[in-house]
């Protein structure tokens, strides 16, 4: 009888169709990489004339470039709180770099995105500089990732060992770390993981957070004096063929087209650093301080078949959009018994719409070892950026909203 029923036929084909297509929608592998203090002018896709970075670059002509991407602080461990868990620094207590001798961290009690990807069936792993707390109760293997190899601190910090975890049993690598070869040994460790992952039938999310090109500089031996840039453009290069060799080894396994990759720096480059520190290129001042160089960073994200080639976007997104955006493409819900302030950028790497409008917030934080202390700074909303909480009622209800 169905055919007395043609608009029926429709219906039901187009039920049966989309819940196929939602069935069989890819989940797709998400590998993060971040650089440390890496500068908004360090790579030639954002206007570096002096430091050629054509593996990096890759990701922008594959992909899409982000030039008004932020990272939510401008400095180290709040920058790679908010990245994990979709929130302002002050929703997660991290209000300034995590010192050495600290016994602060990342509470448990934020869900981060290792978490949810994990508990949606992905499998976990962070290679790299974790930063959010160098007591075990803090560690990565406490915050969802299945298997750690990095390092719990800064480079220049006296408390620098390698870490390696397999589930919760974990164990910290005697000998003394050679920061020649940290890069490599990063970069193989990634490799390795990605490998065994290949044979599997889970989709997976892999952090890789180098600690490169943050001070001390240490490049490779391969390395030293092959750019125009001193030591800072040497590590760069390092960088940028350490990513290079990622991104090839993604492909010779078969999973380029299955694969989101982001790349990012946590914050703007360390401009008192001087020859030593990175270049922001046309943005004031860099990290440590609320200007757009301290926060605003290079963004690139690759996934052939779902982000058109050779795409810019020039609207304000910030580090924090990538929680929401990783939990959409996992078809997991975020946590909503809490505040995200991140949004999702599906259609924003799909070409197909823009983000959805929001101020950014910029935050001055603490130093280390005082209180847990925060005040916005500015704003940014739309082409707009404000600095005057006490000239403008809208600013002082965001310091009312955060306090």
């Amino acid at each position: 009888m169905m055919h007395h029923f043609p608009w029926l036929t429709a219906v039901l084909t187009c039920w049966v169709g989309w819940s196929v297509a939602t069935a069989q929608a890819p989940r797709p592998h998400m590998l993060f990489i971040l650089a440390d203090d890496l500068g908004y002018g360090d790579l030639s896709s954002y206007g570096a004339t002096d430091l050629p970075t054509p593996q990096i670059d890759r990701l922008a002509h594959e992909g899409i470039r982000l030039t008004a991407h932020y990272a939510a602080a401008n400095t180290c461990s709040p920058s790679r709180a908010s990245l994990l868990t979709g929130r302002y620094p002050p929703r997660t207590r991290v209000n300034a770099v995590l010192a050495y001798d600290t016994l602060e961290g990342l509470p448990l009690e934020e869900i981060t995105i290792a978490e949810v990807l994990r508990d949606a069936g992905y499998r976990t792993a962070m290679v790299g500089k974790w930063h959010l707390g160098q007591v075990e109760a803090f560690m990565p293997w406490h915050q969802g990732f299945e298997e750690f190899f990095g390092v719990a601190t800064s480079n220049d910090s006296p408390n620098f060992y390698l870490y390696e975890s397999h589930g919760t049993t974990y164990w910290r690598l005697p000998h003394a770390v050679d920061q020649q070869t940290l890069t490599q040994h990063f970069t193989a460790r990634a490799v390795q993981w990605l490998t065994l992952q290949a044979r599997e039938v889970h989709p997976w999310f892999l952090y890789l957070a180098y600690t490169a090109p943050h001070v001390p500089l240490h490049p490779a031996p391969a390395f030293v004096g092959t750019s125009a840039r001193g030591r800072y453009g040497d590590v760069v290069l390092e960088l940028d063929a350490a990513v290079g060799h990622i991104l090839a080894h993604v492909q010779a396994l078969g999973l380029e087209k299955q694969t989101l990759v982001v790349f990012s720096s946590d914050n703007g480059a360390w401009r008192t650093m001087r020859t030593h520190g990175g270049s922001n290129g046309v943005l004031r001042e860099g990290k440590l301080t609320t200007f757009d160089g301290g926060q605003r960073v290079p963004a690139l994200a690759r996934w052939p078949g779902h982000i058109p080639p050779g795409l810019v976007y020039h609207e304000a997104v910030t580090m924090m959009d990538w929680f929401p955006t990783f939990a959409a493409l996992a078809g997991v819900p975020v946590p909503t018994d809490r505040v995200i302030d991140g949004k999702d950028l599906r259609a924003v790497l799909q070409g197909t719409g823009p983000r959805e409008p929001t101020p950014f917030y910029y935050f001055a934080l603490r130093p280390p070892h005082a209180t847990q202390g925060h005040r916005v700074a500015g704003v940014r909303e739309g082409r707009w950026n404000g600095s005057s909480p006490q000239k403008s009622p809208r600013i002082s209800n965001i310091i009312q909203y955060f306090n």
